[in-house]
């Protein structure tokens, strides 16, 4: 989740600095961009996903039960 805030102080920094205001275009094209890159990583590496994700649950799971 750090890579995505750099991300985003990165893009907004040089929006800023190149605009004196953010549209609502700006944004969703923003959010569209994540999303689809999101999505990129979770298709070339599904089975990674799922792994991470079954790995993921499963400790949040047991660390719930104890």
């Amino acid at each position: 989740m750090t890579n995505m805030r750099a991300i985003l102080y990165i893009y907004l920094t040089i929006q800023l600095k190149s605009m004196s205001s953010i549209t609502k275009r700006d944004i969703k094209f923003f959010f569209i961009g994540l999303i689809t890159m999101f999505l990129i990583e979770v298709i070339f590496d599904w089975e990674g996903a799922i792994k991470s994700f079954k790995q993921g649950f499963n400790e949040g799971y047991y660390v719930t039960r104890k």
